[in-house]
């Protein structure tokens, strides 16, 4: 099994049909600086409690 997409159209694409080079792996990796970052999700945030969800 393949991981794949399906369009709107109907059309099925490989979803990872690409390779990274070395050097953009590198650039991933240097992405990871091991500091938190976004809220501690341990933490309640009752201004997040409201919010809608659309219904399609």
């Amino acid at each position: 099994m393949s991981p794949s997409l399906t369009l709107n159209n109907g059309v099925t694409m490989p979803a990872l049909d690409f390779e990274l080079t070395g050097e953009q792996m590198a650039g991933i990796d240097a992405l990871d600086t091991g500091v938190r970052n976004g809220p501690d999700p341990d933490v309640p945030r009752p201004e997040m409690f409201d919010r809608a969800i659309p219904e399609d």
